[in-house]
């Protein structure tokens, strides 16, 4: 910061200082001071398409979608960038009208665009040892081997593997670490440090370590290697847990999902073969210690609904059904929890939000962050979760059904809007599932009302997650097992 400070000192025109300032701001969550300094260098030089690019991930982060695909566009319309794309790929996840077709056409883009170049002067065939009953070398490759909502999805997955049957390569693509990579270390068989590797140099590893069955972890979000994916140096390519929309890569076999994420009618639309799990994510258990108190009504005499997901996933739409619900619910209150509510102006501007759907500053509490652990415990004040949409929570929905919280979703049509939906009905709670504005509102309103329900069905949340396939580690990784089995099988079969 302090070098990016005295570049913009010695030459304020100069629009590389302004944009390297705003990378660190939004780097460090500073969104609203990042997004000035992208304006700053595009007043400096409006034809700079990184300028675009990084002022519509600004964008994006404060919820303002329809701006940040614009700026996504603008940048692409200069010089098509692989980063670029991938952040328009990922930022269409908030669009709310968006089909499954829109995703997949902008995956498309990316192949014709990079992957289909990258393909073409890759390496060819592979060596591996077609023995369909060998033990298989299992390759992750991902930027998030550390504290990371994502590695709360997959750690359990790597974790409760067979050993028997498979061998571990991580393949860590951030130079980040902490305890939780430590963690990642002590899981792999084989631990490879790629954070300041090319994806050649990447590619010739993953062949040189004879992985037979290569997963992307990451999809379209930052810091994927999906440019190594393009040059298949595995023999079976497969994607989940981490993005979990599908890449668009020809050259990824499998996506993992479930019924409800990716409904049949839409399957076609995928590069990738899907393969259905219990879920198309599960999730660690908790952390030891946290303890789940009764449900708080009961003591407050009011229903506090919670929301912990991020600001950028709070659509106006749920914005204006939040405020219904309460308006039915007389005494309510609502909890958001975010880390960007540390940050003034992202919270006058959430409340001016509400304030403008009739809901009065004094009924929303915001917080802003914590460490997890008190995350998890700040669960203890809500009564009834309200899951965002389009983009629906993951690991938010995860946390707050641990904790005993309940809670509502809207089934959209695209997965990023069916990702709660798919989680409630895998753990048997289909009827917490909304098809509707209207349907969102009278669950949510009229579970409300029904507080000894609230407090049974707190008590009895935890055991009903533990004794379902998507929330029990070991039978959800055995589900894997076999997929992974299944896959090597067929391809040894059809000769790849």
């Amino acid at each position: 910061m302090a070098d990016c400070n005295r570049a913009i000192a010695l030459a304020p025109d100069d629009a590389n200082g302004w944009l390297w300032r705003a990378s660190i701001l939004l780097l460090t969550r500073q969104v609203a001071e990042a997004l000035s300094d992208c304006e700053k260098a595009l007043a400096a030089d409006p034809g700079f398409s990184q300028a675009h690019s990084l002022l519509g991930q600004c964008l994006a982060a404060l919820g303002r979608v329809d701006e940040a695909l614009a700026s996504f566009d603008r940048a692409l319309d200069i010089e098509p960038d692989q980063s670029t794309i991938s952040s328009k790929i990922f930022t269409l996840d908030f669009m709310a009208d968006a089909s499954v077709a829109q995703h997949q056409q902008a995956r498309h883009v990316w192949w014709e665009q990079i992957g289909a170049k990258i393909a073409s002067a890759a390496a060819g065939s592979h060596e591996n040892s077609r023995d369909p009953d060998r033990r298989l070398v299992l390759g992750y490759v991902s930027s998030d081997f550390h504290t990371h909502s994502a590695a709360f999805i997959f750690e359990p997955v790597l974790q409760h593997h067979d050993r028997a049957q498979f061998e571990i390569v991580c393949y860590a693509c951030s130079p980040k670490t902490d305890a939780t990579t430590s963690e990642f270390q002590g899981i792999a068989d084989r631990w490879r440090d790629a954070s300041q590797w090319s994806d050649d140099r990447l590619a010739a590893q993953i062949r040189a370590d004879g992985v037979d069955i290569l997963i992307d972890l990451s999809g379209h979000t930052s810091g994927n290697r999906l440019g190594v994916f393009a040059r298949k140096p595995a023999p079976v390519q497969a994607h989940g847990w981490g993005h979990g929309t599908g890449t668009g890569l020809p050259t990824i076999d499998y996506l993992f999902s479930d019924p409800v994420a990716i409904p049949a009618a839409v399957r076609h639309l995928f590069a990738e073969t899907i393969v259905d799990l219990p879920c198309f994510v599960t999730l660690a258990p908790l952390p030891p210690g946290i303890a789940r108190a009764p449900t708080p009504a009961l003591a407050n005499g009011f229903i506090t609904f919670g929301v912990f997901n991020r600001i950028s996933k709070i659509s106006n739409e749920a914005v204006e059904v939040w405020s219904r619900i309460l308006e039915r619910v007389p005494g309510s209150r609502l909890l958001i929890k975010d880390t960007a509510l540390d940050a003034q102006l992202v919270r006058d501007n959430l409340l001016a939000r509400f304030a403008a759907c009739r809901l009065p500053a004094e009924r929303v509490d915001l917080l802003g962050a914590t460490s997890r652990d008190e995350h998890l415990a700040t669960f203890n004040r809500v009564d009834i979760g309200l899951d965002p949409f389009p983009q629906n929570g993951g690991v938010s929905t995860w946390e707050a059904l641990q904790m005993g919280v309940p809670v509502v979703a809207k089934l959209g049509h695209s997965l990023p809007s069916r990702a709660a939906g798919s989680i409630l009905t895998a753990l048997g709670l289909p009827e917490w599932v909304a098809d509707s504005d209207e349907a969102y509102v009278e669950i949510a309103a009229s579970r409300g009302l029904q507080i000894g329900e609230l407090d049974k069905l707190r008590g009895e949340l935890p055991g009903q997650i533990r004794a379902a396939a998507a929330g029990n580690p070991i039978s959800y990784v055995q589900a894997v097992d076999d997929a992974y089995r299944a896959m090597w099988k067929r391809y040894c079969n059809d000769g790849g």
